[in-house]
Parts: C-alpha cells; structure tokens; sequence
C-alpha cells in the first residue's frame, strides 16, 4: 500500500514537471513574438540559445525602464499651459476691480465732533481725559485697527472700557458703525468720475465696501455682501456680472477726480498723504497678501496713469480627471469657500481669518466670513505680535529644511490653489505731478494698455492616445509587440488553460 501511494505521488510531480514544460514549449514554438522561436529551436547551438535568451531577457528590462521613465514624466508633469493662438478682445473681459483707499483713516472734523459729545456727557470721561482734544488725541488709536499697530495696554484698556460703555461698542455692529462714521466718506472723496468715455454720477460708481485695507471707495467689486460689508446700506446686496472693458486707451477706461482735504487729515496708516489704489480681479476678495492684488501709493496733486495688460487663463475640462495637487488648480465648482464659489484669494483671506481666530481669538473688523468676534483696541497687542504671519503665505507644495523659519513665520494654507480658470492683470504705472494747484486734486487713470489680451489654455500634456502610442512605439521597437501579439499571447493562454485542463481531467479518471 505504501508503496503505490509513494508511485502516484512521484507520478502526480513528473506529470506537473511535463505539463510545465509543455506549456513553455508550446507557447515559445507558436508564438510569432521575435527571438522566441529561436529559443524553442533544437536546430542551433546552446551558445547561440543562450545569446538570444540574453538578447530578449535584455530587451524587457531595457522597455521597463523606458516604460516607467515615461510614465514617470508623464505623472510629474501632466498638464501644461500653452499660449492661445487666437487673443480675446479686451470688450469682452472682464475689466479690474479698483479700490481708492483714503491714507487718511480718520476724519478729523468728525473724529472732535465725536469726542465732543462724550466729553460734554459723561463725568467720568472728563476725569480719564480733561480736554475735549486730550479725548480727539486718544481716538487717533482706533486707526491701528486697520494695520494691526501695538499700542500701550493700559491705554487701550481706558478707551476700550469708555467707548464699550458710553458708545455701546461691545457689539460688532457698533463697531463698525463707528468707524466707519469715522473715516472719510466717499462723498468726500469723489469728484468727478467717467467711465468708458462717458460721465457717471461717482455715486453710480463707486461704491463702499471691504477691502484688506479697511473700507475703501470701490468700482467693479461683484463680491457678494458679507460680514461687515453687510452692515453698509448704500446699495442692495445684488449679484451682477463685472464691467467688460469698454476697449483701448484711457478714454476708454476709468478716470477718476479726487478731492485732498489735508487739513481733516487725523490718523494715517502711511508717512505720506494721498490714496492707495488697488487693482485686483473683480471677482476676488481684495487682499494685497494673496498676490492677485497690485497697490499703487498716490500722493496728492498728482495724476497717476495705471495701464492693464489681461492674460486670460482657461482649463479644458479633460484635466478634470486628475487630483487637484497634480494639476496644481482647482474649477471654481469643485469647491465652496465662506464667499461662495472657490476663488484663490477668498481661500487665503479665509484661511488667514482662521488663523487670527485661532491666535488671537477675534478678526479684523473687515473680516470677509462675518462668522467670528471682530477684534478691539485690547487685541492689538496680539496681532501686532503676529504681524509678520498675516503678510506672508507658506509656498504651496515647497517642504524644504531651510524654509523651516518661514514657516513658523507664515501662513500655511496649502489647500488654497489657483484657479483653472482665472484673469491674471499685469499693472504698470505712470505718476506725473501737477503743477495747478496741486495739493487740492489728484487724478487717476485706469485703463486697458492693449485692443487684446493674451489668451492662454491650461491643457493634457498627452491625450490618452498620444500616452498608448509612446508606450506602443518604444514596446514594438526594443521587443517587436504590437497589439496583435497580446491578442495572440492571450489566445495561446486561453487554449493552454483549456487543453491542459482537459488533459488533467482524463489523467485523474
């Protein structure tokens, strides 16, 4: 007994050595795959076998390692922007949003009439503040809000505690009242304003909104209304598509007047008097550390000339396909921010609010989100300690040792990509000064440099097609595949399996 179940086993093994080699042989002499013939043949010399098996064992690793170098190029760099052949009108892009921000962030005639009336009412204030301009002097410190300037602690605390008892600015919405209240009004400001060759009420215009550097008078700004911004009723919360470029030359562009009144200069955030225009694309939220923001210094009594050149960025929908680390963009339907649909600079602005929150539990009174606790004179010191991380953003996708201390001292918001689909504004300016009368009025001029702007297309570097044909092309040259040959090769394995298991079903009977 033992020694017939020791025969089968030993049969059972020469019948799985004489299958394999079945198998092997069969393929190698069926095959029209180059070189495999020659090593089923028994015609030639053991030299000549061993040469070919060389010869083809080299030629596979040799297609690996020009298949995965492919691939790997392919992985690393997917996607690549080409220039347009074809420009696009600057009547059919959207023109910039620009901002004139007053340098001056408080009125003094208004800053005394309010000092005024707390001093003339409260006992207590007189005790903290014997003269009505000891109380004016003090009130410059709400200035620092806007550029997050250290103060003395003790002295912020007085103010802090008489404003949030005799002004009621313990809520936000006060707050923001107050300075607005404060600060120069639009009105104030505006002159004259024309637009596309045509005059145009300012008031028509330019409107009062939010901006990284407090409330600014706006033109062509389509962000929706949020946190603070809701709290200025000049215009209803409407969504409407920006101004397209009216067309070439600063006839055609924006032309504004402004008027310098230098003696109610109060508290500036800047050596010098003037405005600081801003340029930024009309769908962002205008924020000069996110980068897509350009700001331009304009003294008084002079004439500032901003000429735009637009590159216009489009994304075909195929890149889609790839995570948005690998494509480095995002659509601006993928995502959703606390502005809306995902744009760039609403991310960052987002992304640095949070962290105001997180360090220093409040925002700035111009928070974009209006979901956090605006920051007081009493949170000064901590954001003035932080200053350096609310201007500056990590590089996105950068990890080296060396760039260890910037990213202690940055923002990191690797999240926040650019857009796909995007309007990049290159600004150049031109100032002049004006010799009549020259401290009263300074004038701006923003317009379009060019008839055209440069079109770019954000697309695969290879198709799909183009991807099969390089892999078929090296595979067909280093080995002689084509795709007939894996057809083939899987058809041979289909009548081995099929064979061999018919084979191996009749020797079990």
């Amino acid at each position: 007994m033992m020694g017939e179940k020791s025969r089968r086993i030993k049969k059972k093994k020469t019948a799985k050595k004489i299958i394999f080699s079945d198998i092997w042989r069969f393929f190698l002499t069926n095959t029209s795959i180059h070189g495999c013939k020659r090593i089923s043949d028994k015609k030639i010399s053991l030299l000549e076998k061993a040469l070919w098996i060389t010869f083809s064992l080299v030629s596979i690793v040799l297609t690996f390692i020009i298949l995965q170098t492919l691939w790997n190029d392919y992985v690393n760099n997917p996607i690549f922007i080409a220039r347009d052949p074809v420009d696009i009108p600057v009547t059919e892009i959207s023109f910039p949003g620009v901002a004139i921000c007053n340098i001056n962030k408080i009125s003094k005639k208004r800053a005394l009439r309010f000092a005024e009336t707390l001093h003339s009412q409260h006992s207590f204030i007189r005790e903290k503040f014997h003269t009505v301009s000891d109380l004016a002097e003090a009130l410059r410190l709400l200035a620092n809000l806007y550029d997050y300037s250290d103060i003395r602690v003790d002295i912020a605390q007085t103010l802090q505690d008489i404003l949030e008892k005799y002004d009621n600015l313990t809520d936000d919405v006060n707050l923001v009242k107050r300075l607005i209240h404060l600060a120069p009004a639009c009105n104030e400001i505006l002159e004259k304003c024309k637009w596309g060759g045509r005059d145009y009420e300012c008031r028509d215009l330019l409107f009062t909104r939010e901006t990284f550097d407090g409330f600014c008078c706006v033109f062509n700004y389509v962000k929706r209304r949020k946190g603070a911004a809701k709290l200025i009723h000049e215009t209803a919360d409407t969504v409407r598509n920006p101004y397209n470029g009216a067309g070439q030359g600063i006839d055609k562009g924006l032309q504004l007047t402004l008027k310098n009144n230098l003696e109610d200069y109060f508290s500036t955030t800047l050596e010098t008097n003037g405005y600081i225009v801003s340029i930024f694309n009309p769908r962002d939220y205008a924020d000069k550390s996110s980068g897509s923001l350009t700001e331009i210094v304009v003294n008084a009594g002079t004439e500032v000339f901003v000429s735009i050149q637009v590159s216009v960025v489009n994304s075909q929908q195929s890149i889609r396909m790839f995570p948005w680390k690998m494509r480095k963009c995002i659509f601006n339907d993928e995502i959703h921010t606390e502005y809306g649909d995902f744009r760039n600079s609403d991310c960052l602005a987002v992304c640095k609010m949070k962290a105001m929150k997180n360090l220093c539990q409040c925002v700035p009174f111009f928070d974009p989100i209006g979901d956090y606790s605006f920051c007081r004179l009493t949170d000064l010191p901590c954001l003035s300690n932080f200053y350096r991380k609310w201007t500056s953003y990590y590089p996105t996708g950068e990890s080296s040792p060396s760039l260890n201390f910037e990213r202690e001292d940055s923002i990191n918001c690797e999240h926040c990509l650019p857009a796909c689909n995007d309007q990049i504004y290159h600004v150049s300016v031109d100032t002049s000064p004006i010799k009549i009368n020259s401290n009263n009025k300074t004038y701006v001029n923003v317009y379009f440099q060019h008839p055209f702007g440069a079109a770019y297309n954000r697309r695969l570097t290879q198709e799909w097609y183009q991807l099969l044909s390089n892999f078929g092309g090296f595979i067909s040259l280093i080995m002689g595949l084509s795709f007939i040959s894996f057809a083939e090769i899987l058809l041979l394995v289909l009548k081995l399996i099929v064979y061999y298991y018919n084979r191996i079903i009749n020797d079990t009977i």
